[in-house]
């Protein structure tokens, strides 16, 4: 029942954190990738990692472990992350640490990068647009906050309260994408838009959807934040996604199979690069600190 979710909220959320703030669910994360690596051998595999909801902040904060262990050199690069892509749709944690870490990459200078951590957002997602920012200002009362900086070359500084009330997906301030659709049409020459986003590189970004009287729509995953770092949060059109739950339609399906080729060199030979982190921080780029 929809109000005995909302009244769980914060046990549920609590529990998430509590999970997530344990090495062992990293741990267990990896040792699973690392079972999956073997089996397949290093050049035949590539391997995601999917949270959904509360399944999002485990994912994100345990795969936080890893960057930053990354970024510090204490983690080889083809082994520190517990995936080669990491997928989270509808999450449901606050930004703070998104911001932490897409304001670390950015520091980094890791523009022209293909995305490791891609986090998905419904705009329709009530769940986390509206009962999450109440379940968490309720909480906020009690807390101090600092004075932060968004990511990227903006100086302004925000109370880190708005990060603390509001998942990423709804934050503007760390909103890098957004699904559009195009005003143009291919055939599908039999093949669905799922099949099609996994066999075909589009360019620039572009993805199919499954249109009508055998068509297939095409969409833009564009940028539209001077912040290019392999940390995506793509706000996603309600027609995509409709509902914090919705994320196992076709055209959800299909946009996801679309991130999985733009971001596996193994399939699409027009990849772009994995990001460096393992190189020191532009500390100009770091000019404004909290207060």
């Amino acid at each position: 029942m929809p109000a005995l979710k909302e009244i769980s909220f914060w046990n549920r959320k609590a529990t998430a954190e509590r999970i997530a703030s344990n090495f062992d669910c990293y741990d267990a994360i990896a040792a699973i990738s690392e079972a999956a690596r073997k089996y397949h051998g290093l050049h035949n595999q590539y391997t995601i990692l999917l949270g959904h909801s509360f399944g999002g902040l485990i994912v994100e904060r345990s795969v936080a472990h890893a960057i930053n262990a990354e970024m510090h050199g204490h983690a080889d690069a083809d082994r520190s992350l517990p995936a080669d892509l990491i997928l989270v749709v509808n999450p449901a944690s606050d930004s703070v640490l998104a911001r932490q870490m897409i304001s670390a990459l950015y520091s980094r200078r890791t523009e022209n990068s293909r995305p490791i951590f891609v986090s998905i957002t419904s705009t329709s997602d009530t769940a986390t647009s509206l009962a999450f920012p109440i379940g968490t200002s309720l909480a906020a009362t009690t807390k101090g906050f600092n004075k932060v900086p968004p990511p990227g070359p903006e100086k302004s500084l925000h109370s880190e309260r708005e990060f603390y009330t509001s998942t990423p997906g709804h934050n503007q301030m760390l909103i890098n994408y957004v699904t559009e659709k195009l005003p143009k049409t291919i055939p599908s020459h039999g093949l669905p838009a799922f099949e099609t986003n996994l066999k075909h590189n589009l360019v620039g970004d572009v993805f199919t959807l499954d249109g009508p009287n055998g068509s297939l729509e095409l969409w833009h995953i564009k940028r539209v934040s001077a912040v290019d770092v392999p940390y995506w949060d793509v706000s996603v059109d309600p027609s995509i996604i409709k509902n914090h739950g919705d994320l196992w339609n076709e055209r959800a399906e299909a946009m996801m199979a679309a991130i999985f080729r733009i971001a596996n060199p193994k399939l699409n030979r027009y990849a772009k690069p994995r990001a460096i982190l393992q190189k020191p921080p532009d500390f100009n780029r770091l000019q404004y600190r909290q207060h």
